[in-house]
């Protein structure tokens, strides 16, 4: 590793007096670099700990509650438009990426059975000062990847449909909620 940073530093040296921007463009580095070909997941990874490492810097912001939601129509929960917390990120790979990560963390006690053949949809958010990832279902990734693009709740349940026709939206809230990934919301035509 020591070897590879090396040359990600001569590749790319710092342009900013903030080390804490320093990397970004690591795993776009590693797409390219010969002696990690072996290890085909290691660049998705690096997406992965990038997105951990803009977490933990990521402005504070107090996520919102279940009031987000308190008194809609579904009519108005359709279209409705929600952002998310800051320091959430979402990734898609053709790589077990969460699951690989989560193998390496010190707390992780028991041994993951990985399957390398299987893709993954993760999310990466901030609780208080502990940064978390965890895997998601693909009609789940689906919704909150259309959420984060802007769409309303109604334009991504139905993306989210699209994937499972069983997909269940109040759960994927629940979820977004338990987690603090929420931060507000707004009605369709509002300034953002």
């Amino acid at each position: 590793f020591d070897a590879l940073a090396r040359r990600y530093r001569s590749a790319e040296p710092s342009r900013d007096g903030d080390l804490n921007r320093y990397g970004e463009h690591f795993a776009t580095f590693l797409d390219d670099f010969e002696p990690v070909r072996e290890l085909p997941y290691l660049p998705d990874v690096a997406r992965l700990e990038w997105s951990v490492h803009r977490a933990t810097t990521a402005a504070d912001a107090r996520p919102s509650g279940s009031e987000l939601f308190a008194g809609l129509t579904p009519e108005a929960l359709a279209d409705l438009r929600l952002h998310i917390t800051p320091g959430v990120a979402l990734h898609a790979s053709r790589w077990p990426v969460a699951d690989i990560w989560l193998q390496h963390q010190p707390e992780t006690g028991d041994t993951l059975n990985i399957n390398l053949d299987l893709p993954q949809y993760a999310v990466v958010w901030r609780e208080g000062y502990r940064v978390r990832v965890c895997a998601l279902g693909p009609a789940t990734h689906a919704l909150w990847r259309a959420l984060v693009d802007g769409a309303t709740v109604g334009e991504a349940w139905a993306a989210a449909s699209a994937t499972d026709p069983h997909f269940d939206l109040a759960a994927a809230i629940a979820q977004a909620l338990a987690g603090g990934w929420l931060h507000q919301a707004v009605t369709r035509g509002a300034p953002t």
